[in-house]
């Protein structure tokens, strides 16, 4: 696993195939000012295990869904979040003719929806288009660090690891990048156990022309 290096204020990672954008208090980028160019989509989240595929005809809020699939460069996918696990991924598709530029996908991962498995719902339609799963790049963005998220007087519950059994069980040679960062420690991002009721934060990710 890699940590990440922040390049900039809201990027996190940039690759030749996709654009990685990440906000925070101090950048305050949201779909309305997004950190690239492009038009925006994004969910009204639910804590589910519900998916769906976006193309420039889909309208830019998606309802009742945690996890936006995409392959048409310029789109950007975007998830928002407080304490939960924001989760982007990309795949390259190479042998694919009609999604040449690969797949990416944003997925909101709190803990209602990483026991009722968002990410395994991800993985498994990724799974029609590349079964090995070849190249699968992993970005998990900042959240509630186990430490910080008890969910009885005994039990912490582990967001990252909840969701990285699925992806190494579904990939056997995955690229992992961990921003490390934890939203309840770390004052520059939103956290719901620490007060923050009302505002989010938001990652961003865009296939490359």
């Amino acid at each position: 696993m890699t940590n990440l290096i922040d390049s900039s204020s809201y990027s996190f990672f940039n690759h030749q195939n996709i654009h990685v954008g990440l906000s925070r208090k101090s950048s305050k980028f949201t779909p309305d000012s997004p950190p690239f160019d492009g038009p925006v989509y994004w969910m009204n989240q639910t804590h589910s295990n519900q998916i769906q595929w976006i193309d420039k005809n889909s309208p830019n809020i998606t309802d009742d869904v945690d996890a936006l699939l995409c392959s048409t460069p310029s789109l950007t996918l975007a998830v928002k979040w407080a304490d939960c696990l924001p989760i982007l991924l990309y795949l390259p598709t190479p042998d694919i003719p009609s999604k040449p530029h690969g797949i990416i996908a944003s997925i909101h991962a709190g803990r209602r929806g990483s026991l009722s498995g968002i990410t395994a719902a991800v993985l498994t339609e990724l799974k029609h288009y590349s079964p090995s799963l070849n190249g699968l790049e992993v970005y998990l963005g900042p959240h509630i660090s186990s430490d910080n998220y008890p969910i009885s007087n005994s039990i912490h519950y582990n967001l990252k690891a909840a969701n990285l059994r699925y992806i190494v069980m579904y990939c056997e040679d995955p690229i992992i990048y961990d921003s490390a960062k934890c939203t309840y420690s770390d004052s520059d991002f939103y956290s719901y156990r620490k007060g923050d009721t009302h505002h989010r934060n938001w990652a961003f990710i865009q296939l490359r022309p």
